[in-house]
C-alpha cells in the first residue's frame, strides 16, 4: 500500500511539474512583446511610478507580503488549537504526502524552462547561485528557530513545529519561479504560489505543523528569496543577466 501511494504522488508531482512547461505554449516569449513592452525592463520597476512614495522604495514593496505572513502568524499563534479543532472534527484522517514533493515544483519548474530554451530573468549559472542561496538563507532561518523555540508539533511526534521548514522551501521555490518568469508570463507565479499554498495547507490538514508555523514558514521562504537576489544582484552590478 505505501508503494501505490508513492507511486501516486510521485506521478501527480510529475504532472504538476509538466505543467510548467505546457503554460509555455500559452504566452512565452523570447522577447517582449510590443503590448507589454513596459515588462521587458527591470521588472522591479514596473509602473512604480505610479505608486506612492513608500510603494517606489523596492524594499518596501517586497516586504509586504512577508511581513503580512509574518503578523498573521503571531496574531494566530493563539488560535492555533481552534484551528486544529476544525481540522479534526471536518478531516480527522487526512494524510496525503504530495507536499513531500510538491515543494520542489517550482525549482523544477524553472529547469525545465531552461531545458525548452525560455529565457527568463538570468542565466542557468546565475540562477543556481540564486537558489542555493535562497536554501542556505532559508535552512539557516528555519533552523535555528526551529530549534530554539521547541514548539511541539501537533501530532505531538517532536519539538521541532516552529516553523514550517516544507512551507518556507515552497514559498522560496515559488518565489524563485515569480522572479526568474513572472514577468514572461504571470500564470507561472500563479502557478507556483498555488503549489507552495496547498503545500502549507497541506502541512496542517496533516496535522504536522499548526496554522502560525505555515504562515510564518511562508513568510520566511520569500523573504529568504529576495534576499538571495539581493546579494547576488549586487555582486554582479545588476538586476538580471538579461535585463
Amino acid at each position: 500500500m505505501g508503494g501505490s501511494s508513492f507511486r501516486v504522488n510521485s506521478i501527480l508531482a510529475c504532472f504538476i511539474i509538466i505543467q510548467f512547461c505546457f503554460i509555455d505554449k500559452i504566452k512565452a516569449y523570447d522577447s517582449i512583446p510590443p503590448l507589454h513592452a513596459g515588462i521587458g525592463k527591470d521588472p522591479i520597476n514596473i509602473n512604480a511610478s505610479g505608486h506612492s512614495y513608500l510603494l517606489r522604495n523596492e524594499w518596501i514593496r517586497q516586504g509586504i507580503a512577508p511581513a503580512v505572513l509574518l503578523t498573521s502568524g503571531f496574531l494566530t499563534w493563539g488560535e492555533r488549537k481552534d484551528v486544529r479543532a476544525v481540522r479534526n472534527r471536518y478531516v480527522p484522517n487526512f494524510s496525503n504526502h504530495l507536499d513531500d514533493y510538491l515543494q520542489y515544483a517550482p525549482a523544477l519548474g524553472v529547469v525545465g524552462l531552461n531545458i525548452a530554451g525560455q529565457k527568463g530573468r538570468n542565466g542557468w549559472k546565475r540562477q543556481t547561485l540564486i537558489w542555493g542561496g535562497s536554501m542556505l538563507i532559508m535552512g539557516g532561518l528555519v533552523n535555528s528557530v526551529k530549534y530554539t523555540s521547541r514548539v511541539m508539533r501537533p501530532d505531538g511526534t517532536s519539538r521541532n513545529s516552529f516553523p514550517s521548514g516544507h512551507t518556507a522551501t515552497a514559498f522560496m521555490n515559488a518565489t524563485f519561479l515569480h522572479k526568474e518568469y513572472g514577468h514572461v508570463n504571470p500564470l507561472y507565479t500563479v502557478a507556483g504560489y498555488a503549489g507552495s499554498s496547498y503545500v502549507g495547507a497541506s502541512r496542517s490538514l496533516n496535522n504536522r505543523h499548526w496554522i502560525s508555523d505555515i504562515l510564518v514558514g511562508a513568510a520566511i521562504g520569500i523573504i529568504s528569496t529576495e534576499l538571495s537576489y539581493a546579494v547576488i544582484d549586487h555582486f554582479y552590478e545588476n538586476k538580471g543577466d538579461y535585463f
